[in-house]
């Protein structure tokens, strides 16, 4: 239990999406749900491929009242970004300034840029999505009372595959896997929790609290990450407990190539 737990209007009908048939424009159609959503509204997203554009919305839902956006029951709804242009910090799914939301059970794969990111957004869930094969972040964002909950992120930040950006004689500037983020007015963003996440095999830090104030990062696997599993930088007041963190493979360690 706990503040960003449902509570569904029931006087308001679910509004079902489902994938086109022929894959076309089906991610448009869930974007095109997300504008239209009022406090209370559960929409499902059947199961199947939803491709041919990057979504991104602002949702606003009400305390007690979420917008909540959850996978049809026993189906995976997939966002495919193959074939979608974008710029390397472009995401697949985002929310941007939204309020009172909870989003449950996406795959989100294939992307160009980002998985999914909340951009200046309050009292928002990401709970049980699957987000893999993302050329950048995978899975973070700014803003308050975030929570990132049960989510399972491999394969991402695959633009620095092999230690790329060491081999090209840089010292920094590869994504991180799981990361909060600066608010746009320079703030930190404020009480976001990660929890239970599962975060392996990608080419970023693992899970990286940056210009954070207050959250937690607790219960979560971290295995076989770029460089450093878990890392704080700019952060304050932020709980680190009960997490796993695996090292298996020495291929994702960082280092300058030996002359």
């Amino acid at each position: 239990g706990g503040p960003f737990d449902f509570v569904g209007d029931k006087s308001l009908p679910p509004t079902v999406v489902a994938p086109d048939p022929s894959g076309k424009d089906s991610a448009a159609a869930i974007e095109k749900a997300l504008r239209r959503a009022k406090p209370g509204e559960v929409i499902l997203l059947r199961g199947g491929t939803y491709a041919g554009a990057k979504v991104r919305a602002t949702v606003n839902g009400a305390p007690g009242a979420p917008v909540t956006i959850r996978a049809f029951p026993k189906e995976t709804p997939v966002l495919d970004g193959t074939g979608v242009k974008m710029a390397l910090y472009d995401t697949l799914f985002e929310l941007t300034k939204s309020s009172h939301v909870v989003l449950e059970g996406l795959e989100v794969r294939n992307s160009a840029g980002r998985g999914i990111n909340l951009h200046e957004c309050a009292n928002v869930t990401v709970r049980g999505c699957s987000i893999h094969d993302v050329q950048c972040r995978a899975l973070g964002g700014s803003g308050e009372k975030l929570l990132f909950e049960g989510n399972r992120v491999w394969n991402a930040c695959l633009v620095n595959a092999d230690n790329a950006f060491v081999k090209a004689g840089k010292k920094g500037g590869w994504p991180a896997t799981v990361q909060t983020s600066m608010r746009d007015d320079k703030r930190p963003s404020t009480d976001v929790t990660f929890r239970n996440n599962e975060v392996r095999d990608s080419w970023g830090e693992g899970i990286d609290a940056w210009f954070l104030d207050g959250g937690a990062i607790e219960g979560n696997t971290v295995r076989d990450c770029y460089s450093v599993l878990i890392y704080t930088d700019t952060a304050r007041n932020l709980r680190i407990d009960r997490n796993v963190c695996v090292v298996a493979n020495d291929r994702f360690y960082r280092a300058a190539l030996k002359s």
